[in-house]
């Protein structure tokens, strides 16, 4: 065991460049400096600093390795003090995310582990329409919006990341442009809909919808069923779901994926809450 103390002393002697100096630093002498030093070395069991005659200090390998550890411990330490001198959070946080957001990645894992390390903090999440949660955010119903972003993002959203759009499903080598593509969707408003049936028309590519569906599972047991073929991020594909090889339908470019919160949040949940989502990854990282 070191004593944090001690660390903390031979961090000051690396940082002030010598004992006299961080002596001054501390307001001790540079006897008890010294001392310490040597305490810590008693400790390591190995020399930790050299001087040469110009009385440069230099690091031996134990001192190096020791700087690092004390670096981190005292870093612990301040971190541990941190939570420990803080008041726990309370009071209510609600956060919206459409349903395909909602069932992709480990979010529900995300949102139990802040539950667990903020249990005063009356947490409510609402899966429905962007559209919808975005209104509801404008009125102040909830706190945080977890979306889909086709287009510039809004004012006060931070990006989280950005995915590919691709085609899934099954394309039979006879389909002719002819023939009306049969598209698997969302019900609409859905940036994904918009998005494949702007392609498609911009190409003069006809299609007709043959299955419209609220729920991502939805989407995919249709597209897995072979009932038609739809337009994903990748993060979003089943294993059994079959990508559609580029070239062969247009390309539908990229999304983002963003948070936006209500403009006059002020209070710690809620500031500690966007922060956490602030950090979350995509789906296929996660």
């Amino acid at each position: 065991m070191f004593d944090s103390d001690l660390l903390e002393n031979f961090l000051h002697i690396i940082d002030h460049g010598g004992f006299t100096a961080a002596a001054k630093s501390t307001y001790a002498t540079q006897s008890t400096v010294s001392a310490k030093l040597a305490r810590l070395e008693a400790q390591a069991g190995h020399r930790l600093m050299a001087r040469n005659r110009r009385g440069v200090i230099a690091l031996t390998r134990e001192g190096r390795e020791i700087e690092s550890l004390a670096r981190e411990t005292l870093r612990l330490h301040a971190l541990a003090r941190r939570r420990l001198d803080e008041q726990p959070l309370s009071g209510t946080v609600k956060l919206g995310m459409s349903d395909d957001i909602a069932s992709a990645g480990n979010y529900p894992r995300v949102l139990a582990e802040f539950r667990r390390e903020q249990p005063a903090v009356q947490l409510e999440v609402i899966v429905g329409a962007g559209p919808a949660l975005q209104r509801d955010l404008e009125q102040g119903e909830i706190d945080h919006l977890l979306c889909k972003v086709s287009g510039e993002l809004p004012a006060g959203a931070v990006e989280l990341w950005r995915e590919d759009l691709c085609w899934f499903g099954r394309l039979d080598a006879s389909t002719s442009d002819a023939d009306a593509l049969e598209l698997v969707t969302f019900t609409p408003p859905c940036a994904y809909r918009t998005r494949a049936i702007s392609v498609l028309t911009q190409q003069g590519m006809r299609w007709r919808g043959v299955y419209v569906t609220p729920s991502l599972n939805g989407v995919l047991a249709a597209v897995e069923a072979g009932l038609g073929i739809s337009l994903l991020p990748k993060s979003l594909a089943s294993d059994a779901m079959t990508r559609i090889p580029p070239g062969r339908l247009p390309a539908a470019g990229r999304i983002a994926f963003a948070v936006l919160s209500r403009s006059d949040i002020a209070d710690r949940a809620n500031t500690v809450f966007r922060a956490m989502l602030e950090q979350l990854l995509p789906p296929a990282v996660q």
